[in-house]
């Protein structure tokens, strides 16, 4: 569909996860919520019709994708489990 590769992000999920968020920092895709298939399904429709649309996505899902790795992910998790077992010691 895009021609470098790269696919815009499409999700049905709750509107204040962090997958939503990212993608709406990102103008990288489209969020629909849960169990709207019509809705996900017009969204599928759009980005396969806008080969542009597609592409500028993608692009942009791409820079998400680099700026949320899951190596930098895991360290944040792992940083928020210590500081949680720290202040329920301490």
């Amino acid at each position: 569909m895009t021609t470098d590769g790269y696919r815009p992000y499409l999700a049905a999920v709750e509107d204040a996860c962090e997958v939503a968020e990212i993608t709406r920092k990102y103008d990288c895709g489209f969020v629909v919520p849960p169990g709207d298939a019509a809705a996900l399904a017009s969204r599928i429709l759009d980005v396969y019709r806008d080969r542009s649309l597609a592409t500028r996505l993608g692009e942009r899902a791409r820079v998400a994708g680099l700026a949320y790795d899951r190596h930098r992910q895991v360290a944040a998790y792992a940083s928020l489990f210590h500081r949680v077992a720290a202040r329920e010691a301490g």
